[in-house]
């Protein structure tokens, strides 16, 4: 707790200039919306229409991303999903390796057909495919 607190100290407080590895601006109602990325984490700031601005700052890493209102000096802090990070306990097939379902359904196995005659579609030359269901049931 004592490190958000330090968070939103250091942004609103001192005003410290946002840095990353990536920036981008885009055109919006109030004004020019600004983002910055690095890794797993992201500052958005955004003009607010009653003046100010609304400042985003999420954080993939730790799976919390903060809404911060300038202009009302209030946050809002949420939850968000987890990154994918592969279970110790599936086997190779991705099932547990303990615990088989037989009432639960197999994903599906697919076939893919390349189409025998070539498109053109906007002037370039392409090839369509066919993906359907194999062995499919009733």
């Amino acid at each position: 707790m004592k490190k958000t607190c330090l968070l939103f100290a250091s942004i609103v407080l001192l005003n410290i200039p946002a840095r990353g590895d990536s920036y981008t601006e885009a055109k919006t109602v109030g004004g020019i919306s600004k983002t910055w990325t690095t890794g797993m984490k992201q500052r958005t700031e955004m003009p607010n229409l009653m003046g100010g601005f609304l400042l985003t700052i999420t954080r993939v890493d730790m799976g919390v991303q903060w809404n911060i209102d300038m202009t009302n000096k209030v946050y809002e802090e949420k939850s968000i999903a987890m990154p994918y990070q592969k279970n110790e306990s599936l086997s190779s097939t991705g099932h547990d390796a303990g615990s088989e379902d037989p009432d639960k359904e197999a994903p599906p196995k697919i076939e893919i057909n390349k189409l025998p005659n070539p498109r053109t579609i906007a002037g370039f030359s392409s090839n369509g495919y066919e993906i359907k269901e194999a062995n499919k049931k009733g």
